[in-house]
C-alpha cells in the first residue's frame, strides 16, 4: 500500500501539467450533490493517473458511497459544508473509508495524518 499525502500529490502533479492543468479547471462549487459527484468522479480519473493508480473505479464507488450519505443528511453542496464538521457526519464518511481500507481497496482519507489517498495497486 502507498499512501499519497495531498502535498505529495500536488507534488507529482507538477510533472503531469496538463492533468494538473485539467483538474484545476474542474469546478470549485456544484449545483447540487449530483453534479459534486460527476465531477469528482472526473478529479478521481486524474489523481489516479497522476499518482499511476490503475484502480480509478475504486476511487469512484468510494465517493458514490460518500455521496449517498450526504444525500440522506444534506440537500445542496451547501447545506452538506455547513453539516459536514459535525462528529457525526465526519464520522460516517471516515467509516466508509475505513471500510475500503479494510477490503484494501484504493480509497481517500480526509482528516488527520490517515489524509490523503491510499493505493494498494502497486
Amino acid at each position: 500500500m502507498k499512501r499519497h499525502t495531498w502535498n505529495a500529490l500536488l507534488l507529482k502533479s507538477l510533472f503531469h501539467p496538463v492533468l494538473l492543468v485539467k483538474f484545476l479547471r474542474r469546478p470549485r462549487t456544484y449545483s447540487d450533490l449530483d453534479h459534486w459527484l460527476e465531477i469528482d468522479e472526473q478529479k478521481c480519473e486524474i489523481v489516479a493517473k497522476i499518482i499511476g493508480c490503475n484502480n480509478a473505479e475504486s476511487l469512484k464507488a468510494q465517493q458514490k458511497e460518500n455521496m449517498s450519505y450526504r444525500q440522506t443528511v444534506a440537500a445542496s453542496f451547501e447545506e452538506w459544508m455547513l453539516r459536514s464538521g459535525c462528529p457525526v457526519h465526519a464520522g460516517a464518511i471516515d467509516a466508509i473509508a475505513t471500510q475500503y481500507e479494510v477490503r484494501k481497496m484504493c480509497h481517500r482519507h480526509y482528516d488527520g495524518r490517515e489524509a490523503g489517498i491510499w493505493c494498494y495497486c502497486k
